[in-house]
């Protein structure tokens, strides 16, 4: 499945706008709702649950629906969503249907708890033309890759990785190199509208967005690897996450 969400990386971008015109069809839906349990998950401990909603039953303005995400709340949760629900956003991609990160918007107050789970952030989703989507990923602004990767070796990982989504487009992380190891760091960004309280939330998400990027990339140039992952407490620094070991 991790061959089909790379061919999707050229494709998908993050809908800003969604004119409303076209509908997710009956059997689609019924395609995404059984995609949920093939989701793999970052952290095998860690329940999480998606509910599809009607937009219009949240406060979001645009979009048919709204994918509800829910998780227990562990170490590491927000990794696993983001490197969950970024498959998702992929699968959706390949459908043509666009879709967008909703970090402000809030269900209803029935919604707000599902299966003993608190809500944690919702995805918008809405069938789009292809001819919408991007041809190609570098027409997505990102950093080059001296300002995200450190060391020798591992560019043709890093230079497409580093196209990974994040919350206003921060891009929160940072590539170490060294001989068959590529550590991966969350590095704090700041932003002068937001406390650091919401920019921890969202930066620990976006890092497990990242870290899926990098496992997409590793197992499409078929390079074998282990992975130990580190617990990212949120602070405002320069964080170990994950260090992978190539064989």
């Amino acid at each position: 499945m991790f061959n089909v969400y790379y061919d999707m990386i050229n494709k998908r971008k993050s809908f800003h706008t969604m004119p409303g015109e076209k509908k997710i069809s009956g059997p689609e839906l019924d395609m995404i709702k059984n995609h949920f349990v093939r989701l793999v998950p970052l952290c095998d401990d860690i329940k999480i649950a998606f509910k599809i909603v009607q937009r219009h039953t949240t406060t979001w303005k645009w979009g048919e629906y709204a994918i509800l995400v829910y998780s227990e709340k562990k170490p590491n949760y927000l990794a696993n969503i983001g490197y969950m629900v970024q498959q998702l956003e992929m699968f959706l991609t390949a459908l043509d249907i666009g879709t967008c990160w909703c970090g402000i918007g809030q269900p209803k107050a029935e919604d707000k708890t599902y299966e003993g789970m608190d809500f944690a952030i919702m995805l918008i989703m809405e069938k789009s033309e292809e001819s919408q989507f991007r041809k190609s990923m570098t027409e997505a602004k990102r950093k080059e890759i001296g300002k995200i990767k450190t060391g020798e070796g591992f560019d043709s990982i890093a230079e497409v990785a580093r196209f990974a989504p994040s919350a206003v487009n921060l891009q929160p992380w940072l590539m170490e190199c060294e001989g068959n190891k590529i550590r991966v760091y969350r590095k704090s960004m700041r932003m002068a509208k937001l406390k650091w309280d919401t920019l921890s939330f969202f930066q620990r998400m976006d890092v497990g967005i990242f870290i899926f990027f990098i496992e997409m990339c590793l197992k499409h140039e078929k390079k074998d690897f282990t992975r130990t992952l580190y617990v990212d407490k949120g602070e405002d620094l320069k964080e170990l996450v994950a260090e992978y070991t190539i064989l």
